[in-house]
């Protein structure tokens, strides 16, 4: 198990954009400037995984396959300010967020029945999902 602090993410590339997303019932929501880093570049070099398993505070739980995690064109950052407020003063703590060039991400762009359902709030923990041996 590996812990990364603010301290720690802050000294990677950080992506800073703004963003925003259409919930499952078509309204946009959190619309702000996020403030992160990408998942991807949280991740040891070389590491070979399959998906990675977000964990929220609340037990909620959503599996990212790679895929996702690397598309560069809706790079998903672990964004740890909102609007300039950096956690713990931001409540929504950790927070997953898409954040293409555009800085919004409607269901059909991305091909889900709610992109809101990848804005995971209070991240607690990222689970590397490795290969299974053939």
């Amino acid at each position: 198990m590996r812990t990364v602090s603010l301290e720690q993410m802050k000294a990677l590339p950080i992506l800073s954009r703004p963003g925003s997303y259409e919930n499952q019932l078509g309204n946009w929501r959190d619309a702000g400037v996020y403030t992160g880093v990408r998942l991807i570049d949280l991740l040891r070099e070389g590491v070979d995984y399959v998906s990675l398993l977000i964990t929220a505070k609340d037990g909620y739980a959503l599996e990212l396959p790679r895929e996702r995690v690397e598309d560069r064109e809706y790079p998903i950052v672990l964004a740890y300010a909102f609007n300039g407020i950096e956690v713990p003063a931001w409540q929504d703590g950790f927070r997953l967020a898409v954040l293409p060039e555009d800085g919004s991400v409607s269901n059909h762009e991305y091909r889900a029945p709610s992109a809101g359902a990848f804005w995971v709030k209070n991240v607690v923990r990222i689970t590397i999902m490795p290969r299974k041996a053939p």
